[in-house]
């Protein structure tokens, strides 16, 4: 299931929200959200991380 949801976003990087940073987004796959950058022929994934974590952990992890 998580592959299958990478897959997705592969095909359609642009559905993640944007983030602080502009060249950073979040997607929700089960229970992660994955924090990615994308051009014109990469996605570079650059965290995973637990939703169910502490939301303190959490915002660390998005500034």
């Amino acid at each position: 299931m998580f592959q299958d949801g990478l897959n997705l976003l592969s095909r359609y990087p642009t559905s993640g929200t944007i983030t602080s940073n502009d060249l950073i987004r979040k997607k929700t796959i089960r229970d992660y959200f994955v924090y990615y950058s994308f051009d014109e022929t990469n996605l570079t994934v650059l965290g995973i991380v637990d939703m169910r974590r502490n939301p303190k952990f959490i915002r660390k992890f998005e500034e």
